[in-house]
């Protein structure tokens, strides 16, 4: 039984590793989304932040939700200004999620100013919605970044309080 405990601890590592250090949780969200969106600033790791806590308030979680049955559960509806840093949100829920413009399931919406910016996750199965707003102080920190400070605010993004980042609200 030890061996077999050794063994599987000494496992080589997958191309999403499943642990429970903070390090390399933080290490394979930064990989994921850099995947989807070809770096992790903060607007795109905020999409992701969204994203996973969607995904726990509908009981889709999973190992790699990306990858799992569930994301063909949700909707995903992302309301912003067609600029960026705004639409970058949509990489990073992207990458949390699964939804893809493929599986229509995911959606970009232009409104007219950040004050009706907006993420909405929906359980198309039963119809349960978290909706998210990022937060005025977010915009103000991370709105207008200079390219070499994106990769450490988006590092600095993934270590926040939710509450520090966007309010949220669920509906049945």
């Amino acid at each position: 039984m030890l061996i077999a405990l050794q063994l599987t601890l000494g496992a080589p590592a997958t191309a999403h590793p499943v642990t429970s250090s903070a390090t390399d949780s933080t290490a394979a969200a930064i990989q994921r989304v850099t995947e989807i969106h070809g770096g992790a600033g903060p607007w795109a790791v905020v999409g992701y932040r969204m994203g996973m806590r969607a995904l726990q308030e509908l009981g889709l979680m999973s190992p790699t939700p990306h990858t799992s049955r569930n994301r063909f559960l949700v909707e995903v509806i992302h309301e912003s200004p067609a600029e960026i840093p705004f639409v970058c949100i949509v990489d990073g829920l992207h990458a949390a999620t699964g939804a893809s413009l493929g599986k229509l399931n995911l959606k970009l919406v232009e409104v007219e100013s950040l004050e009706k910016m907006r993420s909405v996750v929906i359980h198309r199965e039963t119809g349960k919605r978290v909706e998210f707003q990022v937060l005025p102080e977010f915009i103000d920190k991370y709105q207008n970044l200079p390219s070499e400070q994106l990769a450490a605010a988006g590092q600095e993004v993934l270590q926040l309080a939710d509450e520090k980042l966007f309010r949220l609200a669920i509906s049945p």
